[in-house]
């Protein structure tokens, strides 16, 4: 299983469990069996289409590195490892 970290917009959603495990060999994969025991995620995570919304980043396992949502999907995982979920900023 892989952890997921949720940042803590994502609270009351989660009833204050901020850190979810899950099954899964990518971060699509890992994020959807969350979903699947916590459906109020879903429409927080992933667009209509099935794409990771694009307003998160992740972080993988610590590394000093920041995927965008497009990017992330697809990036393998191995049990044991932690994904962080931040929430993305934009502006000028």
């Amino acid at each position: 299983m892989a952890n997921v970290v949720f940042p803590l917009q994502f609270n009351s959603v989660l009833q204050g469990q901020l850190n979810q495990s899950a099954d899964g060999t990518t971060v699509s994969e890992v994020l959807k069996n969350i979903c699947a025991e916590k459906p109020a995620l879903k429409k927080l995570l992933f667009l209509d289409t099935g794409s990771v919304s694009p307003f998160l980043v992740f972080t993988i396992a610590g590394e000093n590195k920041i995927y965008p949502a497009a990017n992330a999907a697809s990036q393998a995982v191995t049990p044991g490892q932690t994904i962080e979920i931040l929430v993305g900023m934009a502006g000028g």
